[in-house]
């Protein structure tokens, strides 16, 4: 994933990884399964859940601090 120089700390941003989901998921997702993502905030991002929502990717809702999580 690169990162978006645009960013104030040259990190990544939800368009960087719309970016690496385009290249990375898009080719080998199948109809049907879940995706699963952390809850970080470009994962969260309004402009990914549209892109996901648009690509017929189906994301794993996963609620902070949710007991039921896997502590590592």
């Amino acid at each position: 994933m690169d990162r978006d120089e645009a960013t104030p700390e040259k990190g990544f941003s939800a368009q960087s990884y719309i970016e690496a989901l385009d290249h990375g998921l898009v080719p080998i997702y199948e109809t049907g399964t879940i995706f699963q993502q952390e809850n970080v905030s470009i994962h969260r991002a309004e402009v990914t859940q549209i892109w996901t929502e648009t690509h017929g990717i189906h994301v794993m809702d996963w609620p902070a601090h949710s007991p039921d999580l896997n502590p590592l």
